[in-house]
């Protein structure tokens, strides 16, 4: 769960770089306040949404409310994500949504699939009773 915790990390770090290139002249010209103030409310709800999947990681082991919650707060930026990389044609835009993009499918293959990245343990076998010790 180490793994999603930075993954959570570095999507939000990620987040907060690609919105001011979003909202520069750059990435999309001069925005009109009406629709400026709703893509800084919708970044801040989908870096809220990472910052609550790093820290609800280990709960996300097993399937229930915060799981399903996770990958709900994670759809949001994954098609955010991509309706950038449809829409608009700046490279600097292009290539943080994109980054942005791969950590948070990353992220997602993460909370759907918990056990993907952790090296499964063998369980030790339990001693037979009259069996000689050595040492």
């Amino acid at each position: 769960m180490i793994v999603l915790r930075l993954l959570s990390l570095l999507a939000c770090g990620l987040l907060v770089i690609v919105l001011p290139v979003l909202l520069s002249d750059t990435g999309s010209g001069n925005l009109p306040l009406s629709m400026a103030v709703p893509a800084v409310l919708g970044a801040a709800l989908m870096a809220a949404g990472f910052v609550y999947v790093g820290m609800m990681a280990e709960r996300m082991r097993r399937p229930g409310r915060e799981r399903w919650l996770g990958t709900a707060l994670l759809t949001l930026p994954a098609l955010a994500c991509l309706a950038i990389l449809a829409t608009r044609h700046a490279p600097t835009l292009l290539w943080g949504s994109g980054m942005l993009l791969a950590c948070t499918t990353l992220q997602l293959a993460c909370v759907l699939n918990p056990g993907a990245l952790e090296r499964r343990r063998r369980p030790m076998r339990r001693r037979e009773p009259g069996t000689l010790q050595r040492g």
